[in-house]
């Protein structure tokens, strides 16, 4: 008989007002947390499963005075005193009935409140994006680019030595045609006829020659890349 009164005046007492995770919390780690960790046993059992397994009633009496659940001859509470060396956890009782209450649901919500924060991966719907490898310029167009270099410089500094030539050319002209008119009485025009004559043969003498070097010169730059 006083068993089940001791029952009965335990669930009286049991609170009805809204629980408070944070407010759990914080009571826990006030006056719990120095004995009892939430997924190891320390100096006391692992907590994150008790409410679900032996109900939130169960817990709410055990926080609030674990010797009178023992004394009403709860056998999973004695189990848990034996099983601990005897070791007495001191009651709650003066947390109150609405402490109480967020202590029991702190440890109620403890493990999906830790599930919750591990990050969700989902796969992905959209199209997959293949990054395209890098370019990579083939020999043969490095060769090209190469030749096409050289050839411009070449033909860079032949025509600047074409030009000096001609100038020069010019300015002898010029003094050898003064000569000669006063030499030899011969007029303006002949002269010029067969100087520029001879002018043009010795450029084109002279631009052969050059373009037969810039052959040269690019058959040992392909020799090089064999």
């Amino acid at each position: 008989m006083k068993k089940i009164l001791t029952i009965l005046s335990i669930a009286i007492t049991l609170p009805t007002m809204s629980q408070s995770f944070e407010e759990g919390e914080k009571l826990f780690k006030q006056n719990c947390a120095s004995c009892h960790k939430m997924d190891k046993k320390v100096v006391g059992p692992a907590l994150q499963n008790v409410v679900e397994e032996q109900g939130a009633d169960w817990v709410y009496s055990w926080v609030k005075n674990n010797q009178t659940l023992r004394e009403s001859g709860d056998s999973h509470a004695n189990e848990v005193y034996k099983e601990y060396n005897q070791s007495v956890m001191p009651a709650y009782e003066y947390l109150g009935d609405e402490g109480l209450n967020n202590v029991v649901e702190y440890l109620k919500q403890w493990k999906s409140k830790q599930e919750s924060k591990k990050p969700v991966v989902r796969p992905s719907n959209g199209p997959t994006m293949i990054q395209p490898a890098p370019y990579v310029m083939p020999i043969w167009l490095k060769l090209f680019m190469l030749i096409a270099l050289v050839i411009g410089v070449l033909t860079a500094v032949m025509g600047i030595k074409t030009l000096k030539i001609v100038a020069e050319a010019y300015i002898y002209n010029q003094a050898i045609t003064s000569h000669l008119l006063k030499k030899y009485g011969e007029t303006e025009e002949s002269l010029h006829e067969d100087f520029t004559q001879s002018i043009d043969e010795e450029i084109d003498r002279r631009v052969n020659k050059k373009v037969k070097q810039i052959k040269k010169d690019i058959n040992n730059i392909l020799k090089d890349f064999k």
